[in-house]
């Protein structure tokens, strides 16, 4: 049974899962040398659709998105959270409450 053991070493003898180690092995490490190699024809082939004029804009763009973050990075993205004063606790009564209210509307309907 292939791979039963390194499934299996993943576990403590007590049943608690550990945390898995990475490693690519032969055919992983193939593989990522290969894509490396093909790396550059595929830079080529999106900056080609980039200046395609015929080419639709959505695939324009999604090429010069993949093309930017490549060179450039993905651009972080701030979150921007303002204390109002209220709890986590008094935004879920208020869900509860606007809830308990739907429901009673519904059975008014109904009945």
């Amino acid at each position: 049974m292939p791979g039963a053991l390194s499934t299996f070493s993943r576990y403590s003898l007590a049943g608690r899962a550990r945390q898995p180690s990475f490693s690519p092995g032969e055919t992983g490490w193939r593989f990522w040398n290969s894509a490396r190699e093909g790396s550059p024809a595929a830079i080529r082939g999106l900056i080609a659709i980039v200046n395609d004029e015929e080419a639709p804009y959505g695939a324009q763009i999604a090429a010069a998105n993949a093309v930017l973050e490549r060179a450039f990075g993905k651009p972080k993205q701030e979150v921007s959270v303002e204390n109002q004063g209220r709890r986590l606790e008094d935004y879920l009564l208020e869900i509860w409450a606007a809830k308990q209210t739907q429901e009673r509307a519904e059975g008014d309907q109904e009945g």
